[in-house]
């Protein structure tokens, strides 16, 4: 239900996923994840609420759900729909992560493309590269990256490759206590 003018309106659930965008869009940090967030500007009637079991088969079956609090959402786990089982896609902050590095490289290596190779490009490459990825973890975007890798391609010599492993910062979605009772 969402509030319209004087009126209570019921709208279809895929209007929170605007409400999440707009949450997203807000946050200075994109490695924030969605998870454990509560969504405002409507109301989940009481009929939405599911119980546990349900949930965890819905959020394992990829759907982002909310659990009514007041005056929203709460999201149980914040995921995209992608059903490949890969955590570096199904975690929306880390697709945000991945989306940013590759826009950020590109643009920086941007100033190359143009000019003529010297003996010095491989060096700058490289220099600009470290840079943008020490950046990176500065900005909490990687925890680290490894095998920084800068070659002319083998089959278009006009052609520079650049390759790196990194790791995202994840996210913590969940926390699993194990305890015992008895004589110790």
């Amino acid at each position: 239900m969402v509030q319209i003018g004087a009126d209570r309106t019921l709208v279809d659930g895929f209007f929170m996923a605007a409400a999440a965008a707009g949450f997203l869009s807000a946050m200075a940090n994109i490695a924030v994840p969605l998870t454990n967030k509560v969504l405002g500007g409507f109301t989940i009637l009481s009929d939405k609420q599911y119980r546990p079991i349900i949930l965890e088969q819905l959020t394992a079956a990829g759907i982002t759900v909310l659990q009514p609090t007041t005056g929203g959402g709460k999201v149980i786990r914040g995921q995209t729909t992608t059903n490949s089982g890969y955590l570096e896609e199904i975690e929306i902050s880390i697709v945000f992560i991945r989306d940013r590095i590759a826009k950020s490289m590109r643009a920086a290596m941007q100033g190359f493309i143009g000019t003529a190779e010297s003996r010095l490009l491989k060096g700058s490459l490289t220099s600009r590269a470290t840079s943008m990825l020490s950046g990176f973890i500065s900005q909490g975007y990687i925890t680290a990256w490894q095998d920084l890798t800068i070659a002319r391609d083998e089959v278009d010599p006009t052609q520079w490759n650049i390759s790196v492993h990194v790791q995202p910062t994840y996210p913590v979605n969940f926390i699993y206590i194990e305890f015992t009772v008895g004589i110790l």
